[in-house]
């Protein structure tokens, strides 16, 4: 008879990522229950912070690896992941990206006034809806979370 083995999850090697998914799930909540005029400033902030602060444990734990002397990295989560300088390299590089990224979905105005995002997912570019979305400046914010959540450290 075999005996279960609970499978042993690193957290201490995986936060980065869970930062990135929880803010993620934050951005989604900010989108369904903060006012309109809140949510902009909110997911901007989300989209920065969180990767930010994954990129900071990121450099925390290649720092700890280093001085531990761990070469090759560590084999996490029951062997499912490996953290080590290639992963880690990547994590960062791709947490970089991300935090530009946000910065680009910042900038919501193009020349003219007109608005960078559609006022309403259904409407034609161009159409009357959409440009009466727009003069009530309906943009919407759901881009914020949906970024974050494909950087994923």
């Amino acid at each position: 008879m075999n005996e279960f083995v609970k499978p042993v999850i690193e957290y201490a090697e995986l936060w980065p990522l869970l930062v990135i998914f929880g803010v993620a799930l934050v951005g989604v909540a900010v989108e369904a229950f903060a006012p309109r005029r809140l949510r902009y400033p909110l997911q901007l902030g989300l989209a920065l912070a969180g990767p930010i602060a994954a990129f900071g444990g990121v450099v925390l734990i290649g720092v700890d690896l280093s001085s531990r002397g761990t070469v090759k990295g560590e084999i996490v989560m029951a062997g499912a992941l490996a953290v080590d300088g290639p992963t880690l390299f990547a994590w960062g590089l791709l947490l970089i990206v991300a935090v530009a990224g946000a910065l680009l979905f910042g900038e919501r105005r193009l020349e003219g006034g007109v608005s960078a995002f559609a006022g309403q997912a259904a409407a034609l570019p161009g159409s009357e809806p959409e440009r009466d979305a727009d003069q009530v400046r309906l943009d919407h914010t759901e881009v914020f979370p949906s970024s974050c959540s494909r950087s994923r450290a």
